[in-house]
């Protein structure tokens, strides 16, 4: 959601000054710079979680700063059967609640009183979860491009384990998906220098953005599975800054266990034309026609004023979760996955020294 929000914040006011020269006339367009735009990002699981951050939107005209929170609203979450729920304002514009009776097939709406008026959600409906058929993968070398201290970009390959997904059978109205996915690496350092060298066990949490990639008809279909292309990651500690973060070398050790933890959005299709619309503002060059941030899709308005202008999104998705150890076995070679606990709980990176954390995944890369 953090992603999202970003977006939105940043791109909201990027729109083009587009200047028409002719032989005698200039076009001047007029923006009202100092308007006040209320911007919504929310998020319903049937976890029962619900999040909504409110902020207001960053004129043009002003350089890029932090979002300025919205403060002492009243926010609330409706569902068809007439049940309201209250969500608490938790600090810098945040409102979120937990434990709600949210189930697949209702609908909700999302209400924020503020300043004297009134915006609203149109019908969101909660599509109910589809489980992940496959996880498969191969061990690969992918190139990532780097600047030196001089500003020249270089270029380093990684071995690494290319990842996929699959899905089978899924009906038409079930094709959708958003991805979230974090990575647990943790890696063994010895000091040989040292007589009685010491074993240094060293973990990090790496986060990832969304992956705006929707399952659809973007993707092969073969023998009624439907693919997905998650990701790539690196094999190598120095990728996770294991040779600058953690105690100084000399140090010898490797990698020693990977675990891929993905969360799952099933999205109804006012999410999926959302998450789309984003995905190709995402890959757009600069070009004349490539879309801009202000024509995201958006299901919030001003109910008190309609003229008033408001921008964001509540999205409403069913949740599922996994988490699976990877194991390599060579290029080329098929990845092997083990599922197990989810450890998204771990706090981002540390070491202990000659002592395994409590955390520590046994039988490793």
């Amino acid at each position: 959601m953090r992603g999202k929000n970003k977006i939105l914040r940043s791109l909201l006011w990027l729109l083009p000054v587009v200047v028409i020269v002719s032989c005698q006339e200039i076009y001047d367009p007029r923006v009202t710079a100092d308007e006040e735009i209320l911007v919504v990002d929310g998020l319903l699981t049937d976890a029962g979680m619900c999040r909504v951050t409110l902020s207001l939107a960053t004129p043009y005209d002003e350089p890029e700063g932090q979002p300025v929170p919205v403060y002492g609203a009243a926010v609330t979450v409706l569902d068809n059967d007439s049940a309201v729920w209250d969500l608490r304002e938790s600090g810098q514009g945040v409102y979120d609640a937990s434990s709600l009776p949210v189930r697949a097939g209702h609908t909700y709406t999302l209400v924020i009183r503020s300043e004297g008026e009134e915006y609203r959600s149109t019908p969101q409906p909660m599509m109910p979860s589809h489980t992940l058929d496959t996880i498969y993968g191969e061990s690969a070398i992918k190139e990532y491009p780097f600047t030196g201290n001089s500003g020249t970009v270089y270029y380093h390959y990684y071995k690494g384990g290319s990842i996929h997904l699959g899905y089978r059978d899924l009906p038409d109205s079930a094709k959708s998906f958003r991805l979230v996915y974090s990575l647990y690496v943790q890696y063994v350092a010895m000091d040989e220098d040292q007589l009685i060298p010491p074993s240094y066990y060293i973990w990090s949490r790496e986060e990832f953005p969304t992956v705006l990639s929707i399952t659809g008809s973007d993707f092969p279909v073969a023998s009624g599975e439907m693919l997905h292309d998650l990701c790539f990651f690196p094999f190598d500690a120095r990728y996770y800054g294991f040779d600058q973060r953690w105690p100084y070398p000399p140090y010898v050790g490797g990698m020693n266990a990977f675990v891929l933890m993905i969360d799952q959005y099933r999205l109804n299709r006012d999410a999926e034309e959302y998450y789309a619309a984003m995905k190709k503002l995402l890959e757009a060059e600069g070009k004349m026609f490539d879309p801009i941030a202000s024509r995201l899709p958006r299901n919030i308005s001003c109910t008190s004023q309609p003229k008033k202008k408001v921008t964001g999104f509540f999205e409403v998705s069913s949740l599922a979760s996994y988490a699976f150890q990877v194991m390599d076995h060579g290029i080329g070679k098929p990845l092997t996955f083990k599922e197990t606990p989810s450890l998204r709980w771990v706090p981002k990176y540390g070491y202990l020294k000659n002592e395994h954390p409590p955390f520590w995944v046994s039988g490793g890369h």
